[in-house]
């Protein structure tokens, strides 16, 4: 995933993992979530990951969203 403004992820069930690739802004890493958990990336991140065996929701902002649509 790269992301195109702000986002917020939060785990509601199970665990996931996010990793952000090599050469994605300033380092590289792996974050585990958890059950209740959230993580702020921004859109500086760079690209990333997702995996594992839970229910992650993502938020984005409607920045560059044409109206209607």
């Amino acid at each position: 995933m790269r992301p195109q403004g702000p986002e917020i992820l939060l785990c509601t069930e199970g665990a996931g993992l996010i990793a952000r690739a090599e050469g994605g802004g300033s380092s590289s890493g792996t974050w585990r979530l958890a059950r209740g958990d959230s993580a702020f990336v921004s859109a500086a991140c760079g690209p990333y990951s997702l995996s594992g065996s839970g229910r992650i929701y993502l938020a984005q902002s409607g920045l560059g969203a044409k109206a209607g649509s």
